[in-house]
């Protein structure tokens, strides 16, 4: 199943609270609750530049998911984070992939345009400091660190149909795993 994800999309098969740190409120989107009504906590990070210009993940909204498969939360999460805007562009996950038992994120980042002045991702990672906000938003958002439910352990991405190449400012080839996010 492929699931495009729009910043106004959101499709979620289950169910969530959204907490909206700073609001005061709770959202609830219908679905099934997860075992024994336990909840796995997932930040939405941003990346602010500090005064030397240089950009940090820090916390600005949170999700609880109920616990299901890592697949699941995964697809929950990324929902959030389409109908939050908290990516510079759209995504979608054509699936998930096995191996050595590590369960791997398949995310595709999907162009706005064919023309690289106006695609958004393709904006984003321009310059070393705005390529370094993109890498730091789309590694601590999809792959959250701090998370201790289920999770993917890896992320491979995807633009235009193709695994992502290095670039001139960051590195987001092939196999990203989760324990290395705090490292980069």
């Amino acid at each position: 199943m492929i699931a495009v994800v729009t910043a106004g999309a959101l499709v979620v098969a289950t169910a969530i609270a959204v907490t909206l740190l700073g609001r005061g409120h709770t959202e609830t989107a219908p679905g099934p609750a997860g075992p024994a009504g336990r909840t796995t906590t997932a930040a939405v990070y941003a990346a602010p530049m500090d005064a030397a210009g240089d950009p940090h993940p820090v916390v600005v909204d949170s999700i609880e998911l109920a616990d299901s498969s890592a697949e699941e939360a995964f697809d929950a999460f990324v929902a959030h984070l389409a109908e939050r805007g908290a990516l510079p562009g759209p995504v979608s996950i054509p699936g998930f992939q096995r191996v050595d038992g590590l369960l791997i994120a398949v995310v595709e980042l999907i162009p706005t345009s064919t023309d690289g002045a106006t695609d958004r991702w393709y904006q984003s990672f321009q310059g070393s400091a705005g390529a370094r906000a993109t890498e730091l938003l789309i590694l601590w958002n999809l792959l959250q660190p701090d998370v201790t439910g289920a999770w993917p352990d890896a992320l491979r991405l995807l633009y235009r149909g193709r695994p992502i190449e290095p670039l001139d400012h960051v590195d987001l080839s092939g196999l990203i795993p989760r324990a290395e996010v705090r490292d980069r």
